[in-house]
């Protein structure tokens, strides 16, 4: 398989600055790669999800690549490929005994309407409820968004100091950032089973 674009060579320089680095596992986002497939290149392989094939502009899209012993883990977890068009991807790895969810992310940016990001942050939500207590959970990708910097707040609910950040980033927050923030603190302990 191959992947169509304005720089079909893009997978294959990417893939070496990984094997470069010795990066067992990246999250692709804004790849703007269309349909949903595999590619395997050198020792990694890249899991992928865009727009249709007849879409007029493939503008996001999401991936994971994986090295060989990341390859190895996703097998061993029954190969869990979850995908909500461009913007989420989930899958699910099993590392010395212990389960991993590895979540990519393109959330929509600041033009998008507000149904467009409810839409996401409620995919979103769906995707992280599947991770069951005592299995570990990871978000990586672009979540356009910019959340402060973590000065203590009085705006939890109980009246309690809230400090939600480090002290790096940009001191300003958006309307996304605050989508993010609403979404993080809603995640509490997640159910057993």
């Amino acid at each position: 398989m191959t992947i169509d674009g304005a720089m079909p060579d893009k997978p294959y320089h990417m893939c070496k600055t990984f094997r470069d680095h010795n990066f067992s596992l990246v999250a692709l986002s804004e790849t703007r790669w269309r349909d949903e497939g595999i590619i395997d290149i050198d020792e990694y392989q890249i899991l992928f999800s865009g727009l249709p094939a007849n879409a007029p502009v493939a503008l996001p899209g999401v991936g994971i690549a994986l090295n060989k012993s990341m390859q190895l883990a996703w097998n061993a977890a029954g190969r869990v490929l979850d995908t909500r068009g461009g913007r989420l991807m989930r899958i699910t790895l099993l590392l010395a005994k212990r389960t991993y969810h590895v979540i990519s992310v393109y959330a929509h940016t600041f033009r998008a309407s507000e149904s467009e990001k409810e839409q996401f942050y409620k995919d979103l939500h769906n995707m992280t409820a599947l991770c069951k207590s005592g299995e570990e959970l990871i978000l990586l990708g672009d979540f356009n968004a910019r959340v402060g910097i973590g000065e203590p707040r009085i705006d939890a609910a109980d009246g309690d100091t809230e400090t939600l950040l480090g002290s790096f980033g940009l001191p300003e927050i958006n309307d996304n950032g605050r989508l993010l923030l609403d979404f993080c603190r809603q995640q509490g302990p997640r159910p057993s089973e």
